[in-house]
């Protein structure tokens, strides 16, 4: 008995994983005092960050993934230090607004690419 569904093609792009968390939420800047002596500028995925639109994510999170926090959206470019597991990290341009955005308890949205 036939399903029906001859000839018809099966989808082979992958489903997107979606994960929601709890987490803490910190800022940086391209500083040594946020990323150390060695600060260079360049991000784990090999690129220089964007203000307010790179994150560093736990190492979990796949490099290249859409991170949500409070409504705006991220690009996963950037590792976060062993240490601060868990933590997402906002890239912004200056120490000062990184200090002023604080560390703060949010919810994330993780969209896998």
């Amino acid at each position: 008995m036939a399903s029906g569904l001859a000839g018809v093609a099966r989808c082979t792009v992958p489903m997107m994983t979606t994960n929601v968390y709890a987490a803490i939420v910190t800022a940086y800047c391209h500083c040594s005092d946020c990323c150390g002596p060695n600060a260079a500028g360049i991000t784990a995925s090999g690129r220089p960050p964007v203000a307010r639109k790179t994150v560093a994510a736990p190492r979990s999170v796949l490099l290249g993934s859409t991170v949500i926090i409070e409504g705006r959206r991220y690009t996963a470019e950037d590792r976060t230090s062993i240490r601060h597991e868990g933590r997402f990290d906002i890239y912004f341009r200056t120490h000062k607004e990184a200090r002023e955005f604080g560390i703060r308890k949010l919810t994330v949205t993780v969209i896998a690419p």
